[in-house]
């Protein structure tokens, strides 16, 4: 009986540590996706809002709805030019 209480009570340590380990990961990878979102705010945003106007187009289109051609090209275009701007100052 004191053999397997000993073993639960290994087991309970090495699964706290390793607890304790996860949780120390989890804030650094919730600091580093903190620092990175500061620092590349804009960038992130940028490559999100092609994904969007992509996926709704593709979403238009498969409804047969789809009629806004022109602003999602106007809309790449400043994009584009944003990406040009963003990488000159770089």
């Amino acid at each position: 009986m004191n053999q397997k209480k000993k073993e639960l009570l290994m087991s309970i340590a090495e699964l706290e540590t390793r607890i304790k380990l996860a949780k120390s990961k989890q804030q650094t990878d919730k600091q580093y996706f903190k620092n990175l979102c500061k620092q590349h705010q804009f960038l992130l945003t940028a490559m999100l809002i092609p994904a969007f106007l992509i996926g709704w187009r593709s979403g238009k289109n498969s409804r047969g709805k789809y009629i806004g051609q022109p602003i999602v090209d106007y809309g790449l275009l400043g994009l584009y030019k944003l990406f040009n701007k963003y990488s000159k100052l770089l």
